[in-house]
Parts: structure tokens; sequence; C-alpha cells
């Protein structure tokens, strides 16, 4: 289970975090499909939680629209 944020690193090094500075909210962004598909997803620490916000294509992520939906 991971515990925090090198937790998920240490699982999956294709793994970055985006830091909404605005919003104050983090969300971890997983490069899936050889770097063709990017999975976002809010992760809970405490409760134990992952939930998938996003699935997009690269050029859908390229876009950056999914920043304004956080």
């Amino acid at each position: 289970m991971w515990e925090k944020p090198n937790d998920i690193r240490a699982t999956y090094n294709s793994v970055d975090p985006y830091r909404d500075r605005k919003r104050k909210k983090t969300v971890y962004i997983f490069n899936v499909g050889g770097n063709n598909v990017r999975v976002i997803c809010a992760i809970h620490f405490n409760t134990k939680m992952v939930y998938i916000r996003f699935v997009l294509t690269h050029k859908q992520y390229s876009r950056g629209k999914w920043k304004d939906l956080l």
C-alpha cells in the first residue's frame, strides 16, 4: 500500500505529480501504453483510495484543458 508519494514512484517509475497551486490539489499522472495514454489520478493516502480523474490520449493531455477541470 502506498503511504506517501515516493511509494508510488517505487512501484511505477513513469508517474509524475502535478500540483495545482490555485486549488491546492495534487494529482498523479501515469504514462501508459508506451507513452500514448495518460491516466490522471487523485490519490488520498489517508483513506488509501485512488480516484481516476481522466484517461487521455497524449494529444488531449498536451492541450491542457484537463487542468481547468481539477
